[in-house]
């Protein structure tokens, strides 16, 4: 079990390592219920994908995405 634990903690760090290699961050947001409709009136989320944490995850890196288009 110890293996597997060291593993995957080895695993998650290589992936750490390699995401900001290519400039990436991992931050944890708290998005309100407000965020998430204004994704859906902006087109970024489908409505009945709304509950979805990699549905809205998508849809905040799509907003991000098209903001440094402008």
């Amino acid at each position: 079990m110890l293996n597997s634990i060291a593993s995957t903690g080895a695993l998650r760090m290589k992936r750490m390592r390699e995401r900001r290699q290519r400039g990436f961050r991992c931050y944890l947001l708290e998005v309100s219920e407000a965020d998430i409709d204004a994704l859906v009136a902006c087109g970024f989320l489908d409505r009945l994908r709304r509950h979805e944490p990699g549905s809205v995850e998508r849809a905040i890196t799509g907003l991000l995405r098209n903001l440094y288009r402008l």
